[in-house]
Order: structure tokens, then sequence, then C-alpha cells
């Protein structure tokens, strides 16, 4: 806690920066707008000392608003952010806008993920900073990314074959190794074919009537077995379990094949 003398200099200087970026202590609708947008708020000057901050910019860290008036920035956050500002000032120009990400530890010890969007106030050397806490918003994309790794690992290491095929035109949008090794072709060579390319002529027909069922709604789900062509010639005798998938739209989008096949004898 500063002395009453450096309280009354940030007093000063926050009474200075209203009148620079617009929010003069007679304007009550704008500083309203300061107090309750929501967003974290603060303006920095040139020598990276906090001259104003709302009642957001004090909950978000901790702290109450005279506690904060007078501090360094320098307090808030990692030393290598410090520079990004200053690298921002010296080389972008009045409603240039920088935006970057950093850690805060509070004083319960619990690490915060920060999104800092900063600019350059006009008529000044200060920056105006909106902080926002995506710390549950970077944790659920980490939870989800780690998710759909698993769910990578299992597709990628899988002993049978998968496939994602469109249901409207029959093409291959995706493919796991086993489908690549049990038709001889690489995962590129397979995506846009269709399944007739690599199906015998003989099946090809009955599969296309239920993909149309499926594309009408009439079906979700089928298995049959079947003959598939190899790109070497060679003929697969194969069993295909397919599952309808829909789109975002909630309209029939995507058929999920697993297959299990050995060479014809």
């Amino acid at each position: 806690m500063g002395t009453a003398g450096e309280q009354k200099s940030a007093q000063q200087r926050s009474a200075d920066t209203r009148a620079e970026v617009g929010h003069p202590a007679s304007d009550v609708t704008y500083r309203t707008i300061f107090e309750n947008v929501g967003v974290a708020m603060a303006v920095i000057d040139e020598e990276m000392t906090i001259v104003l901050a709302n009642s957001e910019f004090s909950r978000l860290f901790g702290r109450p608003g005279q506690a904060i008036m007078g501090e360094k920035w320098t307090r808030f956050v990692p030393k290598e952010q410090i520079e990004k500002m200053k690298h921002f000032r010296a080389t972008k120009t009045v409603g240039s806008v920088g935006e970057y990400e950093f850690e805060w530890v509070g004083r319960d010890a619990r690490t915060k993920q920060i999104a800092a969007i900063i600019s350059l106030a006009p008529g000044s050397k200060k920056y105006l900073v909106s902080l926002l806490d995506v710390t549950d918003q970077r944790r659920a994309e980490d939870a989800l990314w780690e998710s759909e790794e698993k769910f990578r690992a299992i597709f990628e290491r899988a002993a049978i074959g998968i496939s994602l095929v469109d249901v409207q035109q029959g093409r291959v949008l995706l493919s796991n190794p086993a489908m690549q090794n049990m038709l001889g072709y690489s995962g590129s060579e397979l995506s846009g074919m269709r399944f007739t390319e690599f199906t015998h002529p003989d099946d090809a027909e009955h599969q296309m009537s239920l993909y149309r069922e499926m594309a009408a709604g009439q079906r979700t789900r089928f298995e049959l077995k079947k003959r598939y062509v190899r790109k070497d010639g060679k003929i697969i005798c194969a069993r295909l379990v397919a599952s309808l998938a829909l789109g975002t739209s909630g309209k029939p989008s995507i058929v999920i094949g697993m297959i299990e096949g050995r060479a014809a004898g």
C-alpha cells in the first residue's frame, strides 16, 4: 500500500487520464460504461503505471481499486509481456490493436489464463488494456484436445478398417491405416474415391441402395458381407458394419464404416 502522497499522486494521474482518454469525471454516462462493461479494463501510462482501473479489474486480480491505482503493471504480468507492450507502442499507431495471453497467479495460489487486448489511447501515450479470464475456456480446449487425441489414437491404431464416407456421393473422406493396408492404397489415394471404385461390381449397387436409404432417413445402420477389390486386383471378402452420423444441420451426412476382411481363398 502506497503512502498518502503516493495515493494522491495516483488519484491525480487518474483524473488526468480521464480527461485524456475521454472519461471526464463529470461525464457519468461514460464512467458508468467503464465501470459496468463486464470486462476488466485499465489505463496504463508510458512508465507502466496503472492510472485507472474498473471494478472488474479489481475483481479479476482480487485487489481493491485503491490498492491497484499507482501500481506498476509489472506486478500483474510477466516481464516478457511488458516488452511486448513496449514494442507495440513503438511500432503501432493509434487505432491498432494487440492481443496476447499470460498467466496470473492469484493470492489464492490459483493460476489464471488471462487474454489481454491492448490499444493506444487517442491523444496520449497511454495504453488501454482489456482483460478476459479465459482459464475455463482454455481448460475445456485442452480437455477436448486430449479427448480428440485419444480418439485419433483409437482410429489410427485399430486392427480393423475404419472409413468415413460421404452419404450422398459415396466418397471416402477419411480412412485409417488398417483399411489402407487392407486395400493396398495410401490414405491420400483413398481420399475422394467413391466406394464403388474398390467394391466388386456385383456388390456395389446393393450397397448404394442402402446408402440412399440412409440419405433419405430411412435407416441409420446396416451390415453386409461384400467383396472389395484391392489396388493390385486381388479380391477381399469383408464384413462391413455401417452407421450413420448426422451433420451439424441434423441431416444425414457421414457413414462410418467398420470393415473386417480377409483375402478370398
